[in-house]
């Protein structure tokens, strides 16, 4: 019987799996070296205990529980454990294993579980890297815009993630595709190249792959790809997968043309420049210079290049600390680019004045990478500016003295205005005493206190004063002309109700409106309008603009609109009458002018009228300004300061 049992060790040891016997209560009757050395225990320590002893109290009822139902229903038990190993009594590491139990039943009918045991923690970890993996492969050939694919060499067999269908226009015939279909989008020129790169990669072991060709669409437009992809080698060197991106870069190949092109145009236009271009490192060590900086200067690209200021010898003494003031702060990174006008040597050591534009290009970490100059011969343009200076000199003195001349001939005509403004306002004052005498008197006669007239006597005194009140108003339309010109119109500025003003003059021109069938209709948005101004004058000036739309209109309505906006007093006359041209709109304020004249006239008037109301409306401290259209009507509107003081 012991050498049985010493049998059976021997070969139970041998097995690399952990192998362990168990009676009917799950002690431990026999176990293997794999076994001990998996949970760290001799068999002196395991042999009649329970394996539920080796892990933690709750973890204990899964190993009772298996146990029992082997033995009781004699089925036989793979299963997966996740279970901790104790060490000491305290947690040491979670291992997981897989559990094959068996019943025996010896000759008295005794059971037995034999089981055996494999770690497959490991086993476990990577398969579930391998998911994860897998997981972010799917989730990035989702999420990205690029075209994934992935090449099974074994079986040649290829897969593409939806975006290959997508943008390149292909249908779907299934998940993995021929290998074939790797090359069937190639454009014919490039197929070739293509395959001898990636043979070329696999056969030198280069995990690295990439390739730039051209791609037919479905719909056969020719795109440009960037490819790359990433080989997979087994242990023994030979490929099994590829791994790979398309990139779609048409645009990146249309932006490089179009940069090429642009920097041969620009290129073009700086030899055809007349500017000098000059480039300089950070110790003004000439880099690059250009065919007219040759022209310029004089020195050849290969004369200059490579050489500074100093040994060419181009500044002018007298120039230098003031140039090397201002591109110290140009260098130290003060100022980002400046502007120099100083004199320079040409290899002739001919003195010329340059205009120089100068900036510096710096790296991200702020260091200087380069120094661009442009430079200009303006020797030309300093020298006209020299003579001009002279000529300015000599033409402010002219301009000094016809100056002095200008300002008593001022004098002169003002005081000439002046006594002529005073000459009208005496005059316009002397003829309105025997004008009032004249009108006055005739209508003493029209009354007939001095006894009866007949038809024909009142209706020739009637023209007399009709005659009269005309040259009366034209009297003191000169008298108004005269003192506002002369400064001496006086206003009296006092508190009063602009509405009660504004009715009281359409009540007045009521009648006058009647005799050519207009109405005259008002419009105001405030109850009570108290400012203070000149009640008179503004009163002339309705009375002027309202005549005037009754004067020039032959239908419709005269509306009058007052409204106050932003402490402003608005007043419009607006009339449906002849309208104004607006080309002589710009004459309409001017004194003594009449936009009819001669023989084709229709209206009377002096053309005083409006000069008048502009003058008063500016002293009064508004602005009046005038909207027309031929045969709509006019929109004549003054705007005075609402003063409540």
């Amino acid at each position: 019987a012991e050498e049985s049992k010493n049998y059976l060790n021997n070969i139970i040891n041998n097995i690399g799996d952990p192998v362990f016997v168990k009676d009917e209560q799950s002690k431990l009757l026999l176990v293997n070296d794999a076994f001990c050395k998996m949970f760290n225990l001799s068999r002196i320590d395991m042999i009649g205990k329970t394996l539920a002893e080796s892990v933690p109290v709750d973890e204990q009822e899964i190993f009772f529980k298996i146990d029992k139902q082997v033995l009781s229903t004699g089925i036989e038990n793979v299963n997966e454990e996740t279970f901790t190993l104790l060490d000491t009594g305290e947690r040491k590491e979670t291992r997981i294993i897989s559990t094959k139990k068996t019943r025996v039943l010896d000759l008295k009918g005794n059971k037995f579980l034999i089981g055996t045991i494999r770690d497959i923690t490991e086993s476990k970890k990577s398969e579930e890297v391998i998911k994860v993996s897998n997981e972010r492969f799917e989730i990035i050939s989702i999420a990205t815009n690029d075209v994934i694919w992935d090449w099974n060499l074994v079986t040649n067999k290829v897969w593409w993630n939806d975006k290959y269908y997508s943008h390149f226009g292909y249908p779907r015939k299934e998940d993995l595709l021929d290998v074939d279909s790797r090359y069937d989008g190639l454009y014919p020129e490039d197929k070739e190249g293509v395959i001898e790169s990636i043979h070329h990669a696999i056969e030198n072991k280069e995990k690295n792959w990439g390739y730039e060709y051209r791609f037919l669409k479905a719909d056969g437009t020719p795109i440009f790809i960037l490819d790359r992809g990433y080989i997979l080698y087994d242990k023994d060197g030979t490929p099994y997968r590829m791994v790979g991106a398309m990139l779609d870069v048409s645009g990146s190949k249309k932006a490089e043309k179009e940069i090429r092109a642009a920097n041969q145009r620009i290129t073009t236009h700086l030899n055809n420049s007349p500017l000098a271009i000059i480039e300089w490192d950070e110790d003004f060590i000439i880099c690059n210079w250009s065919e007219q900086a040759k022209n310029i200067f004089g020195w050849e690209a290969s004369e200059a290049i490579g050489k500074n200021f100093i040994d060419l010898n181009m500044v002018y003494e007298e120039d230098a600390e003031a140039i090397s003031i201002i591109n110290d702060k140009l260098m130290s990174g003060k100022v980002k680019s400046n502007m120099i006008i100083n004199r320079n040597y040409t290899k002739t050591n001919k003195i010329i004045y340059c205009q120089w534009y100068n900036s510096v290009l710096r790296s991200t970490d702020g260091q200087i990478e380069t120094i661009f100059s442009l430079a200009q011969d303006i020797t030309e343009r300093k020298n006209a500016e020299s003579e001009l200076d002279i000529h300015r000199n000599h033409l402010e003195e002219l301009v000094e003295v016809r100056t002095t001349e200008l300002e008593k001939e001022k004098v002169k005509a003002q005081s000439a205005d002046l006594m002529k403004s005073a000459f009208l306002a005496t005059m316009s004052h002397e003829l309105r005493t025997p004008m009032n005498s004249i009108i006055g008197f005739t209508g003493i006669l029209l009354k007939e206190f001095a006894g009866p007239l007949n038809e024909e006597q009142k209706k020739q005194l009637s023209m007399v004063k009709n005659s009269g009140q005309h040259l009366l108003g034209l009297i003191n339309d000169v008298l108004d002309v005269s003192k506002i010109e002369a400064g001496k119109l006086k206003l009296t500025k006092a508190p009063f109700n602009y509405l009660t003003t504004v009715e009281k003059t359409i009540d007045f021109l009521v009648p006058q409106a009647s005799k050519k069938n207009l109405t005259i209709n008002s419009e105001i948005s405030e109850q009570h309008i108290i400012f203070t101004s000149d009640e008179r004058r503004v009163e002339q000036v309705l009375l002027n603009l309202i005549t005037n739309a009754i004067k020039f209109s032959t239908k419709g309505a005269i509306q009058v609109k007052v409204d106050i906006v932003d402490n402003i007093v608005v007043t419009q006359i607006i009339d449906q009458g002849i309208g104004i041209d607006k080309k002589e709109l710009n004459k309409l304020f001017m004194p003594f002018i009449q936009l009819e004249s001669g023989l084709n006239r229709t209206h009377e008037g002096t053309g005083l009228g409006l000069a008048i109301c502009k003058k008063l409306i500016e002293k009064l401290g508004g602005t009046i300004q005038v909207h027309s259209k031929v045969g709509i009507g006019s929109n004549f509107t003054f705007k005075l300061p609402l003063d409540k003081a």
